[in-house]
């Protein structure tokens, strides 16, 4: 019986995954995600919707992203605070105009637009480095998502977390603490999994 992966021994091993992912094989499926994002129900109709502007290793969903804008859709991107390790959802109406560059080069909303109540959310796209079939996350380790998540889905607990990954990182196992958020479903290039039941 193999010895489950610890935390840092599965984010080395996704991020020699992904550095090895050639540059058109991440473009190809960034385009078959947008177009499960776009013909998913719970993602594509007009609730608010927290997303997330992409970085290293992550898939391109900023077209999904424009083109609500362009629809008049109300999408929110996550501000991060990092001296607490926080992060506030804003809703945000043109992404060249209401975004600024910040720590690491991370765009994110301008710092005098205001934050929205969690609880006006009905969707939060996730990022994450790993996930499984139970919904469980492994993210960077900053703990940014899980306390937020955790806040979201106090203020309105019919909130859904969707999982955003290419399937390379739909995994076996993913170890998970007291304190980190499952999501509800995970959408990648080529599948749509609703999160099973877990112990």
């Amino acid at each position: 019986m193999s010895t489950p992966p610890t935390k840092p021994d599965l984010r080395n091993a996704m991020r020699t995954t992904l550095r090895a992912m050639p540059a058109s094989h991440a473009a190809t499926n960034s385009t078959a995600l947008l177009a499960r994002l776009a013909t998913t129900p719970r993602i594509s109709t007009p609730r608010q919707l927290l997303a997330f502007l992409p970085t290293a290793g992550e898939p391109e969903i900023t077209p999904f992203i424009a083109q609500r804008l362009q629809s008049n859709l109300p999408t929110a991107l996550p501000r991060a605070n990092w001296d607490t390790n926080t992060m506030e959802p804003v809703l945000v109406n043109n992404l060249s105009t209401d975004c600024e560059p910040t720590r690491y080069s991370i765009l994110q909303p301008r710092a005098d637009l205001l934050p929205l109540a969690p609880a006006t959310l009905d969707v939060i796209l996730v990022p994450g480095v790993a996930f499984d079939a139970t919904g469980a996350r492994l993210g960077r380790g900053g703990g940014f998502y899980d306390r937020f998540l955790a806040v979201a889905k106090a203020a309105h607990p019919g909130v859904v977390f969707a999982g955003i990954c290419f399937d390379e990182q739909v995994v076996d196992f993913v170890p998970v603490d007291a304190h980190d958020v499952r999501v509800d479903m995970i959408l990648t290039p080529t599948r749509t999994l609703i999160a099973r039941a877990h112990n």
